[in-house]
């Protein structure tokens, strides 16, 4: 599949569309910046690597550090980053004020929200490059730690990661964005 700057930011639109968010640049918003300062003083994550390399999802509204269908990230990963965080926005819809709470307040449930997410960053690699690169699973998992997930986070998301990562490799698409998602990328290639 030939991926194009018009395919991702049509994506991104019918994303939008079909689950509700909308989308903020990253670097712009107050919110972000306040954010960002405070990762940085609590150590958990630098104020310019959250600000410039880490799309956010709150609610239903994502805050992207690139422009869409621009050039400084790859299409691929503007896609897997598309469904991934749509994935949040659908958590966030079906229990709310529960998906915050526990996302914040529960590293175990928060690794747990961030696998299933990353389910869609497989199934969407294995759909558009027709593979899942090794070690994809456990480089995913890995970077957990820079959601402040405790070490036994990391080494049970590896284990789901490489079990999801089998499922996936055989076919199976169980998450709603990646269906969406494959979906409309079957149709916007016909």
């Amino acid at each position: 599949m030939i991926l194009t700057s018009e395919m991702v930011r049509d994506l991104w639109d019918h994303m939008c569309s079909h689950v509700g968010t909308s989308i903020v640049d990253k670097q712009d918003d107050g919110m972000m910046q306040l954010i960002a300062r405070a990762l940085d003083s609590m150590g958990v994550l630098d104020h310019d690597s959250f600000l410039n390399h880490y799309a956010t999802t709150i609610g239903t509204t994502i805050y992207v550090p690139f422009v869409i269908g621009g050039q400084e990230v790859s299409f691929l990963n503007q896609i897997c980053l598309c469904v991934h965080e749509h994935q949040h926005a659908v958590q966030y819809l079906k229990s709310r004020d529960k998906f915050i709470l526990e996302y914040f307040v529960d590293s175990a449930r928060r690794a747990a929200y961030e696998v299933e997410a990353l389910r869609s960053n497989l199934e969407m690699m294995q759909f558009i490059i027709g593979g899942i690169p090794p070690m994809t699973s456990d480089a995913y998992a890995d970077g957990l730690m820079f959601y402040a997930c405790t070490d036994e986070d990391i080494v049970v998301s590896k284990r789901a990661l490489a079990s999801i990562e089998k499922t996936v490799r055989q076919g199976g698409v169980t998450n709603i964005t990646s269906r969406v998602a494959i979906q409309f990328l079957r149709e916007w290639n016909s």
